[in-house]
């Protein structure tokens, strides 16, 4: 119910944005803007929660990303702690009573997470976390000095970059944002 009448309003405000396009002297594609942003506070004021467009066939659109997951071979827990909660500082999560029992560790990163789940044998690969800090210098010296590898690679615009690899052989981006630059 709620989804229906937030993309009501949502299409609604698109509707009027678009019929008073030319008179007001906008363009199509900025007119498609505004109107969505009517429609979201259109739908808040009906449904007191945020206005959601609908995909084809009714399914919400994606909001965020909750987490990522790495894999960890069996009893890798002290290791996994070692890497990403001692040597990049990223603060260990509880898992759940109900999925402690699997074994493995969670990590948090910013608002998301990195979990580390245990798999008999982790196959190397380029499917990687990035994860953003403030220091690079100081992320890849931490890195150096605690003998995991650092490997360069060609910059992306506004950002310094390396790769390393965490215990298991899981590839791991470390990026910095650069100042003054444009976003990604």
């Amino acid at each position: 119910m709620w989804a229906d009448l937030s993309a009501a309003a949502t299409a609604a405000g698109l509707a009027l944005s678009l019929a008073l396009a030319p008179s007001l002297g906008l363009d199509v594609a900025f007119a498609h803007l505004y109107g969505a942003a009517i429609g979201v506070l259109g739908g808040m004021l009906v449904t007191g929660r945020p206005g959601r467009r609908t995909l084809g066939g009714g399914a919400m659109p994606i909001l965020g990303l909750d987490h990522v997951q790495v894999a960890i071979t069996p009893g890798g827990e002290d290791a996994a702690r070692h890497f990403y909660g001692e040597v990049l500082g990223m603060p260990e999560v509880p898992k759940p009573d109900t999925l402690a029992g699997r074994g493995g560790v969670w990590f948090a990163c910013g608002a998301q997470q990195l979990h580390c789940g245990v798999e008999e044998a982790v196959a190397p690969s380029r499917r990687h976390p990035a994860l953003v800090t403030d220091d690079l210098d100081a992320t890849r010296a931490r890195l150096d000095a605690a003998g995991f590898p650092i490997r360069t690679d060609a910059e992306l615009p506004g950002y310094r970059r390396f790769y390393t690899e965490d215990p298991f052989g899981n590839r791991v981006e470390c990026l910095e944002r650069i100042e003054d630059s444009e976003p990604r």
